[in-house]
């Protein structure tokens, strides 16, 4: 929900009257196949892209079980990262944004045996969306229950695999936090199961090293 009301906002913010041909901002749906540059017209100062894309599934605890334990038993690497950067491109086909995102693990709270984790290590997953200057107009992409990661910031991430080809770890939307002064944030706000968002990141540590503990 607030993902969407921040797109929302962001495109209502940019949206300016426009009087006597002046050049305005435009709002497109993503169309696989369908270039982006060919849809860009001479009174664009840039667009702004939606992709709209399905969630994954929701897996629930079982039952009696809270999403904090059960996630801390099911994932065998629990860290968290800094990202570095954050780097947008046009896909192949020229019809949409996507995002590498890369980082350096900060803390490492869980690392089952033969886990692929340490301080210090490159962490890295690629984003929907994402900022771009084509042709010189801005093109903003996005998918609504998304929100992108910022370069700087320090995520907390739960995964149970690593990428064959990179040897890293391989994080998913769904259990990827952001660490904020106010508590966590999840990236993705696509279902309201009750995570640990809102909640600080040393009290989950906290309850994490009890629970492995136990």
């Amino acid at each position: 929900m607030a993902a969407t009301v921040c797109a929302i906002l962001a495109f209502a913010s940019v949206m300016a009257t426009t009087q006597g041909g002046e050049k305005t901002w435009r709002r497109l749906v993503h169309q696989p196949g369908r270039s982006i540059p060919q849809q860009l017209l001479d009174s664009d100062v840039g667009v702004m892209v939606q992709k709209h894309r399905e969630p994954g599934l929701l897996i629930e605890p079982p039952r009696g079980e809270t999403w904090l334990a059960w996630r801390t038993g099911f994932f065998s690497m629990i860290f968290t990262f800094t990202v570095t950067s954050a780097d947008s491109r046009l896909t192949a086909a020229e019809d949409w944004v996507e995002t590498s995102v890369t980082g350096r693990v900060v803390d490492v709270f869980k690392c089952a045996a033969g886990c692929a984790v340490r301080v210090g290590d490159a962490v890295g997953l690629n984003l929907d969306g994402g900022d771009v200057t084509v042709r010189g107009r801005s093109v903003k992409a996005f998918v609504s229950w998304l929100r992108p990661l910022a370069r700087g910031q320090m995520y907390l991430a739960f995964s149970r695999s690593v990428d064959k080809e990179t040897g890293r770890p391989v994080i998913s939307y769904d259990t990827t936090f952001e660490v904020t002064s106010l508590g966590l944030v999840g990236i993705t706000t696509a279902h309201n199961e009750p995570t640990i968002s809102g909640r600080r990141l040393a009290d989950v540590v906290r309850e994490m090293k009890d629970i492995m503990n136990r």
